[in-house]
Order: C-alpha cells, then structure tokens, then sequence
C-alpha cells in the first residue's frame, strides 16, 4: 500500500512539473541559435536602401526580412514600443502607420550593392565628347622631298608647331611644292624656296598662319623653318627655308617675333651643302599680284635652277633606318656637348682655383650659375631698377682676358635687370655694396651659342670678377633743417612778394630761321666697347622673307 502511494505521489509531481514548463514556455520568445553557431546581425541601415520593416498598419502584410535574417522581435500586445537606437527608426505600435526615417546624406553605396548605370552617351560634356573623339596626331610626320640635285627626308615636328606642320603637309599633298624651286641661296644662311617655278612665276598661296616661333625649337643648322614678310609675324604661306648653318638671331624678335622651326632633314644633308654652293646671281621675277606689273630683281637665285620636283609623306617604316641614324647623331652630339662643356666648367673652376680662392665656398643657383664670395659686402642690395657701379673683369676659361674696367681705370655703370647678360643681372643683384666675388657663367646665361665675335666664342662659359662700388643715386641731399627745400630746375628760389607778376619763365629754345641748321642735340652714351657684360644686339640682317628682295643677312 505504501509502495502503491508514493507512485501515485511521483506521478503526480510529474504531471505537476510538465503542465508548468508548457506554462512557462508558451510566454518566451524564440530560443537562442546553439552555442558555436554564429547569429546573423541584420545589414546596417544605408542611405538609399530600404530600412528593416516594423510594424505595418493595420490589415497589411509586413514586408518579409531579408533572405537569412531573423525577423525583428515584437514587443507583447498592450506594452509601447522599446525606444530607437541612435540612426534607427522607432517601431510605431500596431495599428498605426509607420514615421519614415530622417533623411540621410548621401553617400556612396557600399561595395557589396550594383553599380549604378552608366551615363547615357547623349548627357556626357559636349567638350568630353568632342575631346574623345577628336584623331590623335602623330608627334612626327615624315616626308620625302626630291630635288634635281638628290632627295631629302624631313622630319616635321608636329607637337612643337602644328600649326606649322599641317599648313606645310597642305601644300605638299595639293602638290603646290611640285616644280617649285629653291630661288635663294646664300652659303653662310640658308637655302629658300617654295615659292616660285623654275621661270621664276610666283605662285599664289593661301592665306598667312600664326607665327609659331615661341615653341622651343631653335634655328640650328639643318632645321626647317617658315619665311615670312618682314614686320608682319604672321603672314608665313608656302615659303620655307633650311638653316645651313647655327642662325640664332632668327630666333631673336627684331620685328615683334623670330622665325617659326617646325622640322629637320634627317637625311640628305650632303644634298643641301650642294645646293648652297651652287653660283648665284641677280635675275628678274614675276610677282603673283600682277602680270603686267614690272618684274622685280631677285638676287643669289642659283644659274641653274635647282628644282623640287616632289613633297610627299613617308610612312616611318618606310624611313626607318634615316629616323634611327638621326636619333643616333643626336645623342652623340648631346654627347660632345656635355662633355665640352664638362671640360671648360672644370677649367673655369681651376683658374679661380688658381687666383687664391676657396672654390670650396662656392654655390650653384637654380639657373645654373655658380658664385663664391670674396668679400661678402656690408651695404645695401641693390633692386633690379637700381643703377649700380661696379669694377669688372672677364676671362674665358683658358685663362684669357677679354675685357676688364679696372684696365680701363673706369668703373661701369648699368641699371642691373636690363642691358646685361642673365648671369650678371642674377650675380649682381644678389651682392652688397663692397662686396666682390667671381662668377662662373654657362653659355645659356651669357652669350649662347652664337657668342660674342671676336673675343666670346660660341656657347662659353665665361668667368667674371665683379665689385659692386655702389648704387647710383641722382636724387639731391637734403636740405639742412629748417631751409626750404631745393627749387626744381625752371622755377625761381622763392614765390614773388604779394602783388608783384611772377618771374618769367627761362626762355625757351625756338625753331631756327629757314635755312639754318637746327641746335645739335646733346650727345648721346656711346655703347660700350665689344666684350663688356651688355649683351650685343645681332649684327646680321633681317632673316629670310617671303619676298626675294631682303638684303644678304
């Protein structure tokens, strides 16, 4: 009996024990994913994507959580909602509609979302498009000219002067340059033509183009350029000249601009150095304003004509072994260069060396010039408008004196930003009055490649010597304290007694009688003699024209 009682109590613990676990369970929520196995957080909340759902108003479906994630947890009928984390949206109890979110700024997508569409092509920048499409142009054109005295490859430079190039290729694809000649010759300048036939008919060309001279090419033997009308930079048309020689002074502008490089022969210099030794003589010509207009004298037209019979382009394959020899000569001449210019700055150190000064304390600016201090100065620097005096003295490398003040027993005078070479202008204005130090000047910052003749070679580095005595004042001191202040020049000392006319003016000088000469003019400075820091205006002519009638340069 007993044993039947305690099964019965047993039994009925047990019954006890389950009814309140299934009490206890229906109120919890979800159970927790087992231990070791990682949750799956719900994606933060990015701006432009839709946000996690809450509750939906009544009678509509909540929209379904994302593929993978858990659905929110609801809060017990009857209780408010838990308040929002920061940056998330409140759930709004059940009934009622949902608050949108705050707007958010902008930002770019996360990697894991598509990109967005490209733009269509019809809404891209006129410009971009244009630029997009517009033809790549080859850096060198190459063309082949054949004479009646050899042929020549040319290599036209069209990153430098396009302009230039594409005026040039004009003519020669139009066959303009067929049965043209070179009409002007001078041995020590250049070779001309494309302008006139072999009976000396000027042909009618198209209208000028802009004047391309500032873009870095030089007028360097062998180099292709533009003629043109004197005082008129931009009325280049057909006309072309080759460089037989270095012509620096065409890159000078005399009248407002220089002449425009826009290629080389890369081969067939030996043709040309014949061309230039042809004779030459004076002979009339037609101009293409008007037959019956009187002929004009042309002169160095060679006896024989020497005729171009074509210009036309060559593929670079084609010209492949010219271009791979011409870019070989060029690095070897870059080569010869520095090494010339290596020796003579080494030169230039050692004779300063050898004159007792420490080279060692020397400096070297950004231009290139190179300066040591003597005696470093204790007044003032003088501006680049200031007018300064100096003693001077100049060598060459080798040790050669090509002009000194100091011989002269005349100090020198110059305004130090104009009227001197760049080295000076820089080495000057960076001194104190009473300081003296020597310079070593590249060629670019002197004389350049076309020097100084007779005394400055071509390209030389030269050294220099200088002593700033002081800047030049024309100002008056003045006056003592308590005395009126100087009359200026015309005016009298001190204003007339009240009532009394004013003093009359200084007479001025009149025009002299018909017949007699006029007053001389007071003299002028004199430049200085050859060889002293002002850089020399070039002594040769005007360049090559687009008219025969300019003078022997």
């Amino acid at each position: 009996m007993n044993r039947l009682s305690t099964l019965v109590l047993a039994g009925a613990v047990a019954v006890l024990v389950l009814a309140t676990s299934i009490a206890l369970a229906a109120q919890q929520p979800p159970a927790a994913q087992p231990a070791g196995q990682p949750s799956t957080p719900p994606p933060a909340a990015q701006p432009g994507t839709q946000q996690p759902p809450g509750a939906q108003p009544a009678g509509q479906p909540s929209t379904p959580p994302p593929a993978g994630q858990p659905r929110a947890p609801q809060p017990p009928a009857g209780q408010p909602p838990k308040p929002a984390q920061p940056g998330q949206p409140a759930t709004p109890p059940p009934g009622q509609p949902a608050t949108p979110p705050p707007a958010q700024p902008a930002t770019p997508p996360p990697a894991a979302q598509p990109p967005k569409p490209a733009m269509p092509a019809t809404t891209q920048p006129a410009a971009q498009k244009a630029e997009e499409t517009k033809p790549k142009l080859a850096d060198r054109v190459y063309v082949k000219m054949t004479t009646s005295m050899g042929d020549m490859i040319l290599e036209l430079n069209q990153e430098k002067a396009p302009i230039t190039v594409q005026n040039f290729l004009s003519y020669a694809d139009e066959g303009f340059y067929n049965g043209t000649i070179f009409h002007r010759v001078i041995p020590n300048f250049v070779i001309q033509g494309g302008g006139y036939d072999a009976d000396l008919n000027q042909k009618p060309a198209k209208a000028g183009i802009k004047n391309e001279w500032q873009n870095g090419l030089k007028n360097l033997r062998g180099t292709l350029a533009m003629a043109r009308m004197p005082m008129q930079p931009d009325s280049a048309t057909s006309q072309f000249f080759i460089n037989v020689k270095d012509n620096p002074q065409l890159d000078t502008p005399r009248d407002g601009a220089g002449y425009a490089v826009f290629g080389k022969v890369i081969q067939g210099m030996d043709v040309v150095d014949k061309i230039k030794a042809v004779p030459t003589a004076k002979k009339e010509a037609q101009s293409k304003d008007s037959k019956e207009a009187a002929p004009v004298t042309m002169t160095d037209v060679p006896v024989e004509p020497v005729v171009i019979k074509s210009v036309v382009r060559a593929e670079p394959d084609t010209v492949k072994d010219a271009i791979e020899a011409a870019r070989a000569a060029e690095a070897e001449e870059a080569k010869k260069k520095m090494e010339a210019f290596r020796t003579d700055w080494n030169k230039g150190t050692e004779f300063i060396k050898g004159r007792g000064v420490d080279v060692t304390k020397g400096a070297t600016t950004p231009t290139g010039l190179w300066y040591v201090d003597v005696a470093p100065g204790s007044g003032e620097a003088p501006k680049l408008t200031d007018r300064v005096k100096v003693h001077y003295t100049g060598w060459l490398v080798d040790g050669t004196k090509f002009d000194s003040s100091v011989d002269r027993g005349q100090p020198f005078e110059f305004t130090v930003g104009r009227g001197v070479i760049k080295g000076w202008t820089e080495g000057v204005s960076t001194m104190k009055v009473g300081g003296r130090r020597y310079l070593l000047i590249p060629p670019e910052l002197a004389y350049g490649v076309a020097g100084s003749p007779p005394k400055i070679p071509p390209s030389a580095v030269l050294v220099f010597e200088i002593e700033l005595l002081g800047i030049v004042t024309d100002q008056p001191s003045p006056p003592p304290a308590g005395q009126p202040p100087a009359p200026k020049p015309g005016q009298p000392a001190t204003p007339p007694p009240a009532g009394q006319p004013p003093a009359p003016k200084p007479a001025q000088p009149t025009t002299p009688p018909a017949g007699q000469p006029p007053a001389p003019k007071p003299a002028q400075p004199t430049p200085p003699p050859a060889g002293q820091p002002p850089a020399p205006k070039p002594a040769q002519p005007p360049p090559p024209p687009g008219q025969p009638q300019q003078p022997k340069p």
